[in-house]
């Protein structure tokens, strides 16, 4: 583990009790159980329209083979608030929206800052991100709405290795705590290796899932009371060897095994399966999964007239602008805070 992530584990064991006390007086107070949705999105290339001579990302400007604009970069970023207002909940006479969104393939912090500060339901939400060394300079990144959760530590997680040339994403890291409840949460936000890469790719996403669970292992262990949760991309199946290697469905659960198979957040070649996922290790925990599901809004999907049935609606289709949002679709999971 990091220093940074021992640290987090230090403070967060110091000040449990208290924020334990605090959360059983909120819940009491609500007269209820307080829920929280958290969810993940691969955003599929959302660039700015600037040119950065440090990364491959010339395509999407607006000279480039995309002709990537501002309009069409608005017109993708208030697609994806409409798809965060249909992930609303109502509790009574108000909508509460996702608590955490776990983002994959955002270029950089200008990019959330738009997202942010530009749409009515952004000005909700803060983000955390950090550049990585990936090649086209997609990073990982999180929006948290801040009224639900405050965030107490956040850093990268390096899982590139240069001495052979091979960079990536990093993981992003965050510890926090539920406003309403007091419950602490330690949060994974990966895009795992793409499987493009072949199988110096296919050996890579094996050994960071292998390390992704040690430090879930060492922070639940640390912290009984914590929930350690991990979302993604992570480009591999809930059955392949890299999502067994993070999951023994005892310890630490892949929420995806729990829905049907046949279908998926993400559409290759006719198949539907679930590269998105959610893994959740609650140990003693008071928040539980209590639902976990895939968002098909119709306005993510279009007519899939070669496999037919339906497909995700991507902002493109090989070079020819579609208007989409991405060629994943969100997925969520529900915690229920109990006593």
């Amino acid at each position: 583990m990091t220093f940074r992530i021992v640290v987090s584990i230090l403070l967060t064991a110091l000040c449990l009790d208290s924020l334990w006390a605090q959360g059983s007086s909120s819940i009491a107070q609500g007269g209820g159980e307080p829920s929280y949705r958290m969810a993940f999105f691969n955003m599929e290339n959302l660039f700015d329209t600037r040119r950065d001579t440090l990364h491959n990302d010339e395509a999407f400007t607006p000279e480039g083979d995309r002709h990537w604009t501002h309009q069409k970069m608005d017109s993708k970023m208030n697609l994806f608030w409409k798809t965060v207002s249909a992930m609303g909940v109502e509790t009574g006479t108000l909508v509460q929206f996702p608590a955490v969104i776990g983002l994959a393939e955002i270029e950089n912090e200008w990019v959330l800052r738009t997202l942010c500060r530009s749409y009515p339901l952004g000005r909700n939400y803060a983000w955390l991100h950090f550049e990585s060394p990936d090649a086209r300079g997609v990073d990982c990144a999180m929006l948290y709405d801040k009224n639900q959760f405050i965030p107490f530590d956040a850093h990268p997680i390096r899982v590139s290795d240069s001495s052979v040339g091979f960079f990536t994403r990093d993981i992003l890291a965050v510890g926090g705590v539920f406003v309403a409840t007091g419950d602490t949460a330690f949060l994974f936000v990966c895009h795992f290796p793409s499987r493009l890469g072949g199988e110096v790719a296919d050996r890579r996403r094996v050994e960071i899932a292998n390390r992704l669970r040690g430090m879930m292992d060492s922070l639940s262990t640390a912290c009984p009371r914590s929930l350690v949760l991990a979302m993604g991309d992570f480009n591999s199946d809930p059955r392949s060897e890299p999502m067994r290697r993070l999951c023994d469905e005892e310890r630490v659960c892949n929420m995806m095994s729990q829905l049907p198979r046949g279908e998926g957040s993400y559409k290759y070649q006719g198949q539907w399966d679930y590269l998105d996922q959610i893994v959740y290790c609650g140990n003693g925990s008071r928040l539980v999964p209590v639902d976990v599901g895939v968002l098909r809004h119709p306005a993510l999907l279009v007519d899939d007239p070669r496999y037919q049935g339906v497909k995700p609606k991507r902002t493109y289709n090989g070079f020819r602008y579609q208007g989409g949002l991405s060629d994943h679709l969100p997925v969520y999971v529900d915690l229920l805070s109990v006593r």
